[in-house]
């Protein structure tokens, strides 16, 4: 996996599809106070790199809309939102695009 090149495996701009899984509500007992998950592709800090990839907490919580945001896992990120879910997604997505083109900057 290490010879593994995210950004030649999946071109720029990136698809929502390839990173983003669906925006779905918490119903988890372990996720009390959280409206959604957001589910990230593993790959995504490989094709971001670890600087934007981490940046993406901070980014979806300057969503309008977004009252706060957790990176619990990885993958994972625990919304707050009284947004659609559908809604949501799209309005998240152009901040994981801003981080790929700040990650593909010298």
């Amino acid at each position: 996996m290490s010879d593994f090149d995210a950004r030649a495996e999946y071109g720029f701009p990136p698809k929502i599809d390839d990173f983003f899984g669906e925006v779905e509500p918490t119903g988890s007992p372990h996720e009390p106070g959280w409206d959604y998950c957001l589910w990230v592709e593993e790959w995504a800090e490989a094709y971001l790199g670890a600087e934007p990839f981490a940046s993406l907490e901070r980014r979806f919580a300057s969503t309008p809309g977004v009252t706060e945001v957790a990176h619990m896992d990885r993958e994972v990120f625990l919304i707050k939102s009284r947004l659609e879910a559908e809604q949501l997604r799209e309005l998240l997505w152009p901040h994981f695009v801003a981080a790929a083109q700040e990650g593909s900057q010298p």
